[in-house]
């Protein structure tokens, strides 16, 4: 009987131990469920253009990873933050979809939908689920959008690249119900220790 217990508390520390050291990967994985409706982007969004993708980079920003830095040569918006209304503009988005990244494709056209960039908010960022189109594909959004206007600002990618100013930004919580989840993890292997060993001398 004592070494069916032993084997069951044994087993119930080794599952509480794994489960306090994994880190929560799961937990970054992008979720979109749809498209937002038109109405809900037009509100919502800094800045709404159209544009060719001119240069996709890779941006780095120390301790959150790497970011996909896309240079659009802008024809027409819809709506953009006062005197900035740029010819040529620099977007944010993320790598890949796996981090709700859009995929541009250099060369083609785009409608995009921009929010401020949470790192540097004179910044744009986009991503899936905000309506991103390729142009040929959207005519349901740009007959709602109406005619737009031209780019009446004068800037280049390099000047808005050159100013780019990276804010740090509090850990995320997920790291810290990780490390909740380690201490419990941790604290119940000893727990369980101590009663095996516990367990043996009076047996013993």
């Amino acid at each position: 009987m004592k070494r069916i217990i032993l084997t069951l508390f044994g087993t119930l520390v080794i599952a509480f131990f794994l489960l306090g050291s994994v880190q929560l990967d799961r937990a970054y994985a992008c979720e979109v469920i749809g498209q937002r409706p038109l109405q809900d982007s037009l509100e919502n969004s800094v800045a709404i253009f159209s544009g060719r993708v001119a240069e996709v980079q890779t941006f780095t920003v120390e301790g959150y990873g790497d970011w996909h830095l896309m240079s659009f040569e802008v024809d027409r918006y819809w709506k953009a933050p006062d005197g900035k209304d740029y010819n040529q503009l620099v977007v944010f988005t993320g790598t890949s979809g796996d981090v709700c990244g859009y995929e541009f494709e250099k060369g083609r056209s785009y409608l995009v939908y921009t929010i401020q960039w949470w790192h540097d908010d004179n910044y744009l960022y986009t991503g899936l689920g905000y309506r991103n189109q390729p142009i040929e594909g959207a005519q349901e959004d740009l007959d709602f959008l109406g005619e737009g206007m031209a780019p009446a600002t004068q800037s280049s990618w390099y000047e808005q690249i050159d100013g780019i100013n990276i804010q740090p930004l509090p850990q995320p919580q997920i790291e810290e119900k990780t490390v909740v989840l380690s201490m419990v993890g941790i604290g119940v292997a000893v727990a369980g220790t101590v009663a095996f060993f516990t367990m043996r001398k009076v047996g013993n």
